[in-house]
């Protein structure tokens, strides 16, 4: 289907795709009659970047994707870092709707309480069901306490 003709169009995204919504939603508004309605939805793309930024410039160095970056984001920072929407997300021109949860499943297990950093599985039930975790281990996800992972597991 051609989109010249469109009246009404969404860009959306999920996780890592979330990510590649957002980085082209203004390209994609350009590409589309200027009386469309356009919008784009990103769905749980935020990612700590405290973890993901030596990935990110990786990719970047591997990958030369700056050049899809917002240019505005890299002219002021390093390129790796236009990677992160909150970097980013500002200059975006297009309408952008964001979902995104307070407890990122994925990124619980994977990122903050990934297996290897819990040995003795003082987490495990923590990190498959928030609900199962206690005082201490909220806080740590939280980010409200300097509590170290190790401390919280005495608790």
């Amino acid at each position: 289907m051609d989109m010249s003709d469109a009246k009404q169009a969404i860009l959306t995204g999920c996780s890592a795709g979330c990510l590649a919504s957002l980085i082209h939603c203004d390209y994609f508004r350009h590409h589309l009659p200027k009386d469309a309605a356009v919008n784009c939805v990103s769905d749980g793309g935020y990612f700590l970047n405290v973890i993901f930024s030596r990935l990110y410039a990786a990719v970047d160095t591997n990958q030369g994707v700056d050049k899809s970056l917002d240019q505005k984001c890299v002219a002021k920072t390093e390129p790796s870092k236009c990677m992160f929407p909150q970097e980013f997300l500002k200059d975006i021109r297009t309408p952008v709707f964001l979902v995104n949860p307070a407890y990122d499943f994925w990124q619980i297990q994977n990122v903050l309480v990934p297996t290897s950093a819990d040995p003795d599985k003082s987490w495990a039930k923590c990190r498959l069901n928030i609900k199962e975790c206690n005082a201490a281990q909220m806080k740590v996800l939280h980010g409200n306490s300097l509590i170290k992972l190790k401390d919280a597991k005495q608790r």
